[in-house]
């Protein structure tokens, strides 16, 4: 990750944090669609001159300026290069703004308020009609949100903490196990199958092969990893 990577997930982290107690909106799935609508803030358009970082289109009463510029969208199985409206704001705040009143705002996006799975909530936004992109909701979750940690930005405002070892974990963790591997503080799914499996897009092998039931994993906690 570059410096201005990192400096950009931080600033849109911030805000989707001071956000959250009003809008219920998962920071994960918000920050993951900023940094893959946008480039990461450094497309030569929407993100760099028009503060808007998640590629909304315009409508006449959403109370902004627009911009039109060319965007390919998916149809009839490919994808087209077609002319749209998008919005554009005035500053940062007023675009992240923006972005909190859209999605919240439509009837169609209304299981995302309050979702507290991040690749649900990934997986939803796509079905809900966001972007036509038949891969867009797992691009989200695989590319962003584990590739880039932003989990942790949902455990600051849910309250969630690192668990700590439990004894009997720390007894286990001594016995040689072939294939097995004890969770450390700050491991991810994508980086112990970067480890273990070559590449960091396998996690879902070491997710199944124990059972998971969401992508949160804990210090000490004991992980088959498959051949």
């Amino acid at each position: 990750m570059t410096e201005a990577q990192k400096n950009f997930i931080e600033n849109i982290a911030q805000a989707c944090i001071k956000l959250y107690p009003k809008y219920k909106i998962l920071p994960s799935m918000a920050i993951a669609q900023a940094c893959k609508e946008s480039k990461f803030g450094q497309d030569k358009g929407l993100g760099q001159y028009h503060y808007n970082f998640f590629g909304m289109k315009w409508t006449k009463t959403c109370g902004c300026d627009f911009v039109e510029y060319n965007t390919k969208e998916f149809k009839n199985g490919q994808y087209v290069t077609v002319k749209a409206k998008f919005r554009s704001y005035k500053n940062f705040e007023e675009g992240m703004q923006g972005y909190f009143d859209f999605i919240t705002g439509y009837k169609r996006y209304s299981n995302l308020i309050g979702e507290l799975d991040s690749c649900t909530a990934c997986l939803n936004v796509q079905a809900d009609g966001w972007a036509t992109a038949p891969n867009y909701g797992l691009s989200l979750y695989n590319d962003y949100v584990i590739k880039y940690d932003l989990i942790k930005y949902d455990d600051i405002v849910l309250g969630r903490t690192v668990a700590p070892v439990p004894p009997q974990v720390r007894e286990e963790a001594k016995i040689d196990k072939p294939r097995s591997y004890v969770v450390k503080k700050g491991d991810t799914l994508w980086g112990i199958s970067k480890k273990f499996l070559g590449n960091g897009i396998y996690w879902r092998r070491i997710y199944d092969a124990n059972n998971l039931k969401n992508t949160i994993i804990y210090v000490g906690q004991i992980l088959k990893i498959p051949y």
